[in-house]
């Protein structure tokens, strides 16, 4: 007995072992099966070798639609496949390109950069390949050669936009140069750097980074300007500036007051102070240094051995030079306070009160400065005007801010002639009824004034006034008859409230032709009209041909410009009464640009309720054609709006503004609710057209499901 059990549990270990010696095997020859497919697919060069409507050439096979050996297979333009319509990323799970469905919309938590420009339009790979751009990681160019293989590029991506060569090319150096170069005309798709052709996005130092021939992308993000192992990148930090260089408050843009050598090009740097690089055709800027020293002084002097002799402008270099008592200077450059007056002398200056003068070499305006001459402030001059009897038929005048505006004659060679004459030459203030009256000056009170200067704020404010100001938080201010920004942290001045106004004020406000409206929201909505002699009255004037109004109406026609009639009341564009009346398409009013509904606030404006589409969460229906076609009213009315929430509404309103056809018969019937705000299924049904009878006011409706 022992032995035939024994005998039976002996069979029944066998029997298992044979069965899962089956199952080991039909699941070998399964995996061999699946791996014969695979090494038995077609070799190709390029997709034109594989089926076209089922395969494409990945690594040098045909392989099906949605097949992957890695991530880089699914981003293959010529790999298609159906994928699922989710917010995440695309990865290659099990040789199967496929949607990870989730929060993030880049694999391995790498951020999506937003770059300056499309990464296939800035990069170059051998050819013939197909690019595609891809923002994980950074601004990649990732190129697929016919054979379906990245050329160049890479999935994890660098970020610095730049094509990325296969792994056996590689290398940690700069690419060789292409040769030497003295300007960026020596070099074919690259840029001039320290003497030598460079490729794009890559450099020595920062400055190479900085100079405005070197074309390449970065990351759209809050940081600054670096060179990293070589390539130019942008690092995201919460400051412009390195952390040993803090971001610099300038007055002025650098290169204003800094004049370069031509042909040098300039660029503000203002981290770790107010710098301005002067770059020159070799990609250069001589005596800057990255811990933020300044240009060398010999970098914008002209040197002795250079100087020409001149007896007019035309004997100099006229693009950047001109004739200074009898030498060839440059724009910007003197010997004397004299040839900062010269017309010839062309230069930027801050705009400020204070004198112009020639300091180091070189004309600038000294803000909050005394004049030499009598040790006080400039004045505003008018255009100047010379008389050639006294000085000779070639001689240019110029009016001296410092001294009272006294004329300063120049004859051809920039040489001071004649000498100042207060009867003569003094140009009065020239009188204006528009800017057409003035020459490089902006009709001021009925008076030319130059751009920039001001009598009150109301010069500053108007749009025919243009200077430059301070580019920091802060408002606009008259100050010591000069527009300035005061910088502070508010946008208006202390006292008058910044305002936050439901619509522009000028859209409610008529100025009359030709006055120009300009908004100010400090210490209220104002609309400011300023006529053409600048001037600003202050309160907008009515159109004398428009009769006053006495608040009754029996149409717009009734009521002023920028007025309505709202069930019978003359109205401001914008205000209402009730809700109905932020609907009357008479009632002109701006709106914000997002999901919502109108509604009439509290005090009595229309506004825009951002966030659901109807009020009381009401359903948003669609209908089979407009309300206002399908839904009858006999009574006389001259325009109707259609209102899509809680039913196929239409809104009609008479001439006065009235709403009409407002029905409030009970439900037929029926059972069916044929009223304008009848009850829709929770389910979001459609409305079918309506068949009402007229004469009874009475609206049959049906929903089909």
């Amino acid at each position: 007995m022992n032995i035939l059990l024994r005998l039976f549990v002996a069979s029944l270990l066998l029997s298992a072992s044979c069965d899962a010696k089956s199952k080991d095997k039909k699941k070998n020859n399964k995996d061999k099966k699946k791996l014969q497919e695979i090494s038995l697919a077609l070799e190709c060069a390029s997709d034109d070798d594989c089926q076209a409507d089922s395969q494409y050439c990945s690594g040098g096979l045909c392989q099906e639609f949605g097949f992957c050996r890695s991530l880089s297979d699914c981003l293959n333009p010529s790999n298609m496949y159906n994928s699922i319509l989710c917010l995440g990323y695309t990865d290659c799970v099990d040789n199967q390109c496929t949607t990870i469905c989730g929060p993030d919309i880049c694999p391995g938590g790498e951020p999506s950069v937003r770059c300056a420009a499309s990464p296939c339009s800035v990069s170059t790979c051998i050819s013939p390949t197909t690019c595609v751009d891809y923002y994980c990681g950074g601004c990649n160019a990732l190129f697929f050669d016919p054979k379906g293989d990245l050329a160049c590029g890479s999935v994890d991506g660098d970020g610095s936009g730049e094509p990325t060569p296969p792994e056996d090319e590689r290398t940690e150096e700069v690419p060789e140069p292409q040769g030497t170069c003295s300007s960026d005309d020596d070099c074919t798709d690259q840029f001039c750097a320290g003497g030598v052709c460079q490729d794009h996005g890559t450099c020595r130092d920062l400055v190479d980074c900085l100079n405005p021939s070197n074309e390449y992308n970065t990351i759209l993000c809050v940081g600054y300007i670096d060179c990293v192992d070589n390539q130019c990148t942008r690092q995201c930090s919460d400051s412009e500036c390195p952390e040993d260089q803090p971001l610099a408050e300038c007055e002025f843009p650098p290169c204003i007051a800094t004049t370069c050598m031509a042909p040098a090009m300039c660029v503000d740097y203002v981290c770790g102070g107010c710098h301005a690089l002067c770059f020159d055709p070799t990609g250069d800027v001589p005596g800057f240094m990255i811990d933020g020293s300044t240009p060398e002084p010999s970098l914008l002097e002209l040197p002795e051995s250079e100087t020409t002799l001149c007896e007019f402008d035309s004997d100099c270099n006229t693009t950047d030079q001109y004739c200074s008592q009898g030498e060839c200077r440059n724009f910007g450059a003197c010997s004397s306070d004299f040839d900062c007056y010269n017309p010839s002398n062309i230069y930027s200056t801050i705009f400020c009160t204070g004198p112009v003068l020639c300091q180091e070499g070189f004309c600038g305006r000294v803000c909050g400065g005394e004049c030499p001459e009598n040790g006080g402030d400039p004045v505003p001059c008018g255009e100047a005007t010379c008389d050639p009897k006294e000085c000779g038929d070639e001689a240019r005048c110029v009016l001296n801010d410092c001294d009272g505006c006294s004329p300063l004659y120049f004859d051809p060679a920039g040489r001071q002639v004649c000498g100042p004459d207060d009867s003569t030459g003094v140009s009065p203030e020239q009188t204006c009824s528009s800017d057409d009256d003035c020459v490089d000056q902006f009709c001021a009170g009925g008076v030319c004034r130059d751009h920039g200067t001001c009598r009150d704020l109301t010069d500053c404010l108007n749009p025919s006034n243009e200077y430059g100001t301070v580019r920091c938080v802060g408002y606009i201010d008259c100050v010591d008859n000069q527009c300035i920004r005061e910088c502070s942290n508010s946008d208006c001045p202390k006292g008058e409230p910044f305002t936050e106004c439901e619509f522009p004020p000028c859209i409610a406000t008529t100025c009359l032709a030709p006055s120009v409206c300009v908004d100010y929201y400090c210490g209220g909505c104002n609309a400011i009209c300023i006529d053409p002699t600048g001037n600003a009255p202050g309160f907008p004037v009515e159109d004398p041909d428009t009769p006053v109004s006495d608040g009754t109406c029996g149409s717009d026609a009734d009521c002023s410009d920028g007025e309505y009639c709202a069930a019978g009341t003359c109205l401001e564009f914008g205000s209402c009464n009730e809700d109905v009346d932020c609907f009357n398409p008479s009632n002109m009013f701006p709106m914000l640009d997002c999901i919502g509904y109108v509604k009439c606030s509290r005090k009595g404006t229309c506004r825009t309720i951002c966030g659901s589409s109807c009020p009381n969460n009401e359903p948003l229906v669609r209908c089979f054609e407009a309300p206002c076609e399908a839904n009858p009213c006999d009574e006389d009315y001259v325009s109707c709006i259609d209102n899509y929430c809680g039913a196929c509404n239409s809104i009609f309103f008479n001439a006065e503004g009235k709403e009409v056809c407002a029905s409030t018969d009970a439900p037929d019937d029926t059972g069916s609710d044929c009223s304008k705000k009848m009850a829709c299924p929770a389910d979001g049904s459609w409305f079918s057209r309506s068949t009402c009878a007229v004469k009874k006011a009475f609206k049959k409706a049906r929903c089909a499901f």
